[in-house]
C-alpha cells in the first residue's frame, strides 16, 4: 500500500534556516541586532498513478533592528543595499528601488522580487526606517511554486520541534560592506500532514507548517 506524500518543501525551510548564516559566512560582529520572524507554509499534493505534483505556498513576516554609528547612518544612500537573512532566506533591499527615496531621507519602502528558499518570483515588501543610532527593517514576503513530489515510506501526522535559526543583516555600498550582524533564534516549528489514498492507487495530501520565534537581541550561538 502506498503512503501519502511527504512535502520536502518544509524540510528545506527548516534546513536553510539552520544553516543560512554559515552559508553567508558573516562573522560575529560588535553591532547589536534584534530580530524575530514567523513563517507559514502550506502544500497541496496529488499523485495520479506515479505522476506526482504539488503546489507549495508560504508567507514570511520578519523584523530586524540594527545598531548604527552616525557614519553608517550617513551611508544609507540610494545606491546602498540592506540585506536581511530571515526565515531561511536572503533578501537584498536596494534603497534606491523606492521611487520616492532621496538621499538624506530616513525611511524607504522597497517592493521587490527575490528567490526565497528556492521559490522564484517571491513578492517582497519591506519598510526601512533609521535615525538616532538604529535601523529598523520590517519585511513581508509571499511566494508559491509548483513542484514534483514522490511517495515516501512514512506518514507524518503532527509534529512539533524546537529549531535554532540563524538570522542576520548586512549593509553594502558599491565600494564596501559597512556593517554585518548575526543572531541565533530559537523557533517553535509545528507541521501537520493529512493524506488519502484511493483504491486505484491515486494519492492526495495537505500539509501545513508554522514556524515562529520570539524577539531576541544577540542570543548566544548554539
Amino acid at each position: 500500500m502506498q503512503k501519502p506524500l511527504f512535502v520536502f518543501f518544509f524540510a528545506a525551510i527548516i534546513a536553510l534556516g539552520a544553516c543560512s548564516i554559515k552559508a553567508q559566512e558573516i562573522p560575529p560582529p560588535p553591532p547589536t541586532i534584534s530580530a524575530a520572524f514567523a513563517v507559514k507554509a502550506s502544500t497541496i499534493a496529488k499523485c495520479v498513478g506515479t505522476d506526482c505534483s504539488s503546489v507549495n505556498k508560504f508567507s514570511l513576516t520578519g523584523s530586524h533592528v540594527l545598531q548604527l554609528t552616525p557614519e553608517q547612518e550617513q551611508a544609507l544612500q540610494s545606491d546602498t543595499t540592506v540585506t536581511v537573512i530571515s526565515g531561511g532566506g536572503t533578501i537584498p533591499l536596494l534603497l534606491g528601488s523606492d521611487p520616492n527615496f532621496e538621499n538624506g531621507d530616513t525611511s524607504a519602502k522597497v517592493n521587490t522580487v527575490a528567490d526565497f528558499v528556492g521559490v522564484p518570483g517571491t513578492s517582497v515588501t519591506a519598510k526601512l526606517k533609521w535615525g538616532n543610532g538604529t535601523l529598523s527593517v520590517r519585511v513581508k514576503a509571499k511566494g508559491a511554486v509548483e513542484a514534483f513530489s514522490a511517495p515516501v515510506t512514512r506518514d507524518v501526522k503532527d509534529t512539533r520541534a524546537l529549531t535554532v535559526y540563524g538570522v542576520g543583516a548586512s549593509i553594502d555600498t558599491p565600494t564596501s560592506t559597512i556593517l554585518t550582524a548575526e543572531a541565533y533564534l530559537a523557533a517553535n516549528a509545528r507541521s501537520k500532514i493529512t493524506g488519502n489514498s484511493s483504491l486505484n492507487g491515486d494519492q492526495s495530501a495537505k500539509a501545513s507548517l508554522i514556524v515562529k520565534t520570539g524577539f531576541f537581541t544577540n542570543p548566544p550561538a548554539p
